[in-house]
């Protein structure tokens, strides 16, 4: 049979061949996420969620500047968080 060894150095080898397909296949996911966040604040464009949820995709894809302003058109349409 396979050592523990064996086992962890197996899963290891399969972690790294998934980790690049996973890592694209999130990507993919999140700029699909961005269009149709993009047509929602196209639709309504004083509504906060919209940028607020934009801004997250746009960090997870390194996207500072992009979210930034997302982050700054939510502060403006709302301007104080509750408690």
């Amino acid at each position: 049979g396979l050592s523990l060894r064996d086992i962890v150095q197996k899963r290891e080898q399969l972690a790294a061949r998934l980790a690049p397909r996973d890592a694209e296949e999130a990507a993919r996911r999140a700029e699909l996420e961005l269009v149709k966040l993009t047509q929602a604040i196209e639709l309504n464009p004083t509504d906060p969620q919209g940028y607020r949820a934009r801004a997250t995709y746009l960090t997870q894809l390194g996207r500072w500047k992009e979210s930034t302003a997302d982050l700054n058109a939510t502060m403006k349409l709302e301007p104080t968080i509750p408690n």
